[in-house]
């Protein structure tokens, strides 16, 4: 059995695997799962785990991500995923964009395909609306709309900033250009470039970001960083991704950005960062202040956490 899910829209693709990864592990009481990905996929690899059988895993759930193209060509795909109509196990095809003629081989020897094109116009308005109803944040007049022509089709962006105003923080249309470059600031920050960090801190002050905006946009950056770092140590890229709920792509930058620091650090951090938002709600203490002197400690020895 194949399901084949592909497309432009990564973020609702992405949801739709894990839809059907749940609804399969549930319905088997629990399965066997493999993921492979890119060069990671072979053509004998992947029919060798479709043909495979055992006693303890009646069924085995194969999860295969950006391997057309990148890890199979076109012929390898075709000939390695023809073995999944005749095999007890499920293969689930995870891909972004493909070339129309592959992906209409592809989807014709699947079970089920589906093809996720960018949302735009009311479809685009309707997700977002039904995106921050999930969440539980109201949006205001015309505050769908705004996001819509804001990030466009990245439904990532939007999920992201829906996510920030869950956790309290406020909408400001004025801020798309400091939000465009809302990595500079962490990205100089893992690099250790203590110059750089402090200029993209001021940065965003001056840009008319608010002062708790940037230390939540930092928070969830660093939790993230300690997540994958957690996770890499154990897991393949793909799984780490799946796991933290991130865009392979972001989880994949963010561990080049941290791949010279060591858990006990990002865990300083971390500790800092949430000893430094309590000073704050009892104090008149700048939370600023207290990413300054994060920023300016980069000089000094790291310390175990």
């Amino acid at each position: 059995m194949l399901y084949f899910l592909y497309g432009a829209d990564t973020f609702r693709s992405r949801a739709k695997l894990r839809e059907i990864r749940a609804a399969l592990l549930q319905k088997t009481g629990g399965a066997l799962v493999t993921m492979l990905s890119g060069q990671e996929c072979s053509g004998p690899r992947l029919e060798e785990l479709c043909q495979s059988a055992s006693l303890f895993d009646p069924k085995h759930i194969i999860i295969c991500e950006n391997v057309l193209e990148d890890g199979l060509s076109g012929k390898e795909a075709q000939e390695a995923l023809a073995c999944s109509d005749r095999s007890k196990h499920v293969v689930l095809l995870w891909e972004g964009e493909v070339s129309p003629a592959l992906a209409k081989d592809v989807t014709a020897l699947a079970t089920k395909a589906q093809h996720f094109t960018a949302l735009t116009g009311a479809r685009l308005r309707g997700w977002v609306e039904n995106a921050a109803i999930s969440r539980g944040v109201r949006l205001a007049s015309g505050e769908a709309d705004q996001l819509a022509r804001r990030y466009g089709g990245d439904l990532w962006g939007i999920a992201n900033t829906i996510e920030l105003r869950a956790l309290g923080m406020p909408y400001d249309e004025e801020n798309t250009a400091a939000q465009a470059d809302r990595f500079s600031f962490p990205n100089a920050f893992f690099a250790r470039r203590t110059h750089a960090a402090w200029i993209a801190l001021e940065e965003l002050r001056a840009e008319g970001v608010g002062e708790e905006e940037i230390f939540w946009r930092f928070v969830r950056q660093l939790t993230n960083a300690l997540l994958l770092k957690r996770l890499s140590g154990r897991f393949s890229l793909a799984e780490a991704a799946e796991k933290s709920n991130l865009h392979p792509f972001a989880a994949k930058k963010t561990l080049e950005a941290i791949s010279g620091i060591e858990e006990k650090e990002l865990c300083r951090w971390t500790e800092y960062c949430i000893a430094l938002w309590q000073e704050t709600r009892v104090t008149e203490r700048a939370i600023l202040a207290g990413l300054e002197r994060l920023v300016f400690s980069l000089c000094a020895p790291a310390r175990s956490c």
